[in-house]
């Protein structure tokens, strides 16, 4: 999305403030609207309509404001309900981290001096005229810019491939506090790709809209991990869902790789004190597994190749540590680079 000359990467709504400001959405509202899950009890009796998800997805998670200027300094407004962090980067190189309770605060980021005299062969994706500040928060984010000379970044300026990443609260990135840590950012950056990340915590439901939507976005390769939180429902239930969200992407884009993770390694198939999740992981890892196979353009991956070492997990025995998350990322370059 291009607003006012800075892209707004990995934004899919926006909204003024009355003070100048702009709200940054990677989901529109009208879509959040439509996303609830079934529950059931014990004996897969439908009980209630699950929309707490609603709320992972209205978090600012890997949304960038882009632009290319020659000032060495920048300036910008943030305003959160919830605490937020800020990184700055010129192209590559971080410049700098902040850190917030939520309100509203004012930053400033300079680059080093020494940053001029990198030469063009020790860039990696992007330009290091191309200002990158990525925000991070639980709810959306209303941010301004301080009026500097910049233009739109330009193909140039921007890794050829764009990624468009869909699944739960580890493909989101909880277990590392930065987001150039998360395991498919990590991946990302060895490959020489950008990142749509779409990933809700708590809630890859695979809604009907849900997929509408991501078929309606521009990317290059897709990237899902699609068994985790829907795999306690039953399993007809995930096979409506999780199966009609692969054929849909897949017959969309024909001519498009898309990658499908099956569930990570945790819970029961780690910890004897952790949710039996095995057979549930089973249903899901058989419907991924069933419906990828049908698709010349599709790849599956092992989640638990992704994942191999189970002291790649966090306390909660689920999700990555920030550790894990790097060590994924390398084994997720090396999946996707053997299956070339």
């Amino acid at each position: 999305m291009v607003y006012d000359n800075y892209e707004l990467f990995n934004v899919a709504e926006t909204q003024e403030t009355q003070d100048g400001m702009i709200i940054l959405r990677r989901y529109p509202e009208y879509i959040v609207g439509q996303m609830s899950v079934p529950e059931f009890d014990a004996d897969g009796n439908e009980t209630n309509i699950h929309t707490g998800h609603r709320a992972g997805a209205r978090a600012c998670v890997g949304v960038e404001i882009r632009f290319v200027s020659d000032e060495n300094e920048i300036g910008f407004t943030v305003e959160c309900k919830q605490p937020i962090s800020a990184f700055v980067f010129a192209g590559d190189w971080q410049v700098a981290h902040f850190s917030a309770i939520a309100g509203r605060h004012s930053f400033k980021a300079a680059k080093n001096a020494n940053l001029i005299g990198v030469n063009r062969q020790s860039f990696n994706r992007f330009s290091s005229k191309l200002w990158r500040i990525v925000l991070d928060s639980e709810e959306p984010v209303a941010v301004k810019v301080d009026k500097v000379n910049h233009k739109l970044p330009a193909s140039e300026d921007l890794p050829k491939v764009t990624a468009l990443s869909y699944g739960s609260s580890i493909t989101k990135g909880v277990g590392t506090p930065f987001p150039n840590l998360r395991y498919i950012n990590v991946a990302a950056e060895n490959l020489g790709w950008q990142v749509k990340n779409k990933a809700i915590s708590g809630g890859c439901f695979c809604e009907e809209a849900v997929c509408d939507f991501i078929c309606g976005e521009e990317f290059d390769i897709g990237y899902f991990e699609l068994g985790t939180n829907i795999a306690n429902r039953p399993y007809p239930v995930i096979d409506a869902r999780v199966g009609k969200f692969i054929d849909k992407v897949c017959e969309t884009f024909p001519e498009k790789k898309m990658y499908f993770v099956t569930p990570v390694k945790g819970l029961s198939d780690v910890s004897s004190a952790a949710p039996a999740y095995a057979e549930y992981f089973a249903n899901t890892r058989r419907i991924i597994t069933m419906h990828v196979g049908k698709y010349r353009n599709a790849v599956l991956l092992d989640g638990h190749e992704l994942l191999n070492k189970d002291y790649y997990l966090s306390h909660d025995i689920l999700h990555p540590s920030a550790f894990g998350h790097v060590m994924m990322g390398i084994n997720l370059t090396e999946m996707i680079g053997k299956s070339k």
